[in-house]
């Protein structure tokens, strides 16, 4: 107030002569809304003509002796959010430029240690044989010369051979891409009984479909026994409660909001993908741990070489779900889920696939580590990509070389209406397959066992052991 009295302008006299005749109380409120909510021109337009002048300064000299009941803290940081208003345009670009340009070089630094590493691990000896082509083509040396022209971090500086990077595809002709893709063995089918159950939901309005599930038929089962009735049992039971609950979305999508974009990833998991749940609830060799999981095989590998002595232990990768071996808790595969559709190129789309592709190879890694004996090119990790209602299944092996193989297939879209809904039948019949191999795979790593561990302890084996061929020796009464 003082500077607006001695001031030599005629329009601060003008500003301080309006505000002389507030009360000091009215003008302390002033102050604190200026300071809160920075709408200092609704605020002090009743009472001065040029608010901007006022307002920069009481800003500049007198606050602090006007609001003593603010702190200190906040006092300046309030000044600061004020003054980076007040700026000139030109000063905002340099400061957004010298705050930017310390990322760029960490990222730069990152990307060099990244090469560094990948090169250490290619010159390294013994070298093991590369994978070449029935046409001569070593798929090793176009993946490393690749990943060297790269300018940032890629699947392939990890030792993934992404089938889905036209990039790399383009790099090999049609018939060497051809034989990349080719599987290692017989194609894997769905059983035969389910999928005709399967097909009898096969309907083309809500009515029909209401209809068919008003004959629970899902535990009518004859011809069958033991193991396989009761597989067959928990198929047809999980079929028919799929099918009654999607008929409850489609049918009240105008109310619970299904397929809208507005809907979060945490709504998709419980009202969508719960049919993954619901179909490994009953799977004795197969768990799915759900919601923002750390995989053990992540934190293996991080602190398996680089921790010492009184460091922390390093958390391993997080993901919306990780599948495990029941018998030995081995992980075996994993979900990424994101609320909203993308196309490939998408940024979600394109961090979920890396983040899961690494996953996938972590968890490689360790089955071989803590299963010596089995053969790498017999497993194989699966997973799966959930964007909204589309789903994508994604897998990783080996074929030949230093290099993992990663493919994908064909992205599946569960129906918005009962235009599509043959669609629905495609995305449960590939869930079935998924949970299939992801069995096979479990029978690789566990190829002896067949009990649990429950089993072991509380039903032992009947044949009782042999006798000792030693001669009996005194004992202490």
């Amino acid at each position: 107030m003082s500077l607006l009295k001695d001031s030599q302008d005629q329009e601060e006299n003008r500003a301080y002569k309006r505000l002389s005749r507030i009360d000091r109380n009215e003008r302390l409120a002033i102050f604190k809304d200026v300071i809160s909510n920075m709408g200092h021109v609704n605020a002090i337009k009743p009472y001065a003509a040029m608010e901007k002048v006022a307002v920069a300064r009481w800003q500049a000299e007198d606050i602090s002796d006007e609001l003593q009941s603010l702190s200190e803290t906040n006092l300046k940081k309030k000044r600061t959010s004020r003054n980076l208003e007040q700026t000139a345009s030109d000063t905002k670009k340099r400061t957004l430029q010298n705050s930017v340009q310390p990322a760029t070089d960490v990222k730069a630094r990152s990307l060099q240690d990244i090469l560094d590493q990948f090169n250490r691990v290619t010159t390294q000896e013994p070298k093991p044989s590369p994978w070449t082509l029935s046409s001569g083509t070593v798929v090793d040396e176009k993946l490393i010369c690749y990943a060297q022209s790269l300018k940032g971090e890629e699947a392939v500086h990890s030792f993934i051979f992404d089938t889905s990077n036209r990039a790399i595809m383009r790099l090999f002709t049609l018939e060497e891409q051809q034989e990349i893709l080719m599987g290692k063995g017989a194609r894997m089918t769905n059983d035969r009984h389910l999928s005709q159950y399967l097909a009898t939901f096969a309907c083309t309005t809500i009515e029909q479909l209401r209809l068919r599930l008003e004959t629970n038929d899902s535990s009518k089962l004859d011809g069958f026994y033991g193991d396989d009735r009761h597989r067959l049992l928990e198929g047809r039971r999980w079929i028919y409660k799929t099918m009654l609950g999607m008929a409850d979305l489609i049918e009240g999508r105008s109310i619970n909001g299904y397929g809208s974009e507005a809907q979060s990833e945490r709504w998709c998991e419980l009202h969508i993908w719960k049919m993954l749940d619901e179909y490994a609830m009953n799977n004795k060799t197969i768990q799915l741990m759900r919601g923002e999981n750390t995989s053990s095989a992540s934190s293996f590998r991080k602190n398996s070489f680089s921790r010492t002595a009184g460091e922390r232990k390093k958390m391993g990768r997080r993901v919306d779900g990780i599948f495990r071996a029941t018998f030995d808790r081995i992980e075996i595969g994993g979900i990424e889920l994101g609320s909203q559709d993308e196309h490939d190129n998408g940024s979600k789309f394109v961090g979920d696939g890396l983040k899961l592709q690494k996953l996938l190879k972590d968890q490689f890694d360790y089955a071989l580590s803590v299963k010596p004996h089995i053969k790498k090119q017999n497993i194989e990790m699966l997973g799966l990509q959930l964007l909204s209602r589309s789903m994508q299944v994604i897998s990783l092996d080996w074929a030949d070389g230093l290099f993992l193989r990663f493919k994908r297939e064909d992205r599946t879209v569960l129906p918005f209406d009962m235009e599509r809904f043959r669609d629905l039948l495609i995305g449960m019949a590939k869930i079935m397959l998924f949970f299939d191999r992801m069995a096979d795979n479990i029978t690789e790593l566990n190829p002896t066992r067949t009990t649990s561990a429950f089993d072991d302890i509380f039903d032992p084996p009947r044949t009782p052991p042999p006798l000792s061929q030693e001669p009996p020796t005194a004992t202490s009464p």
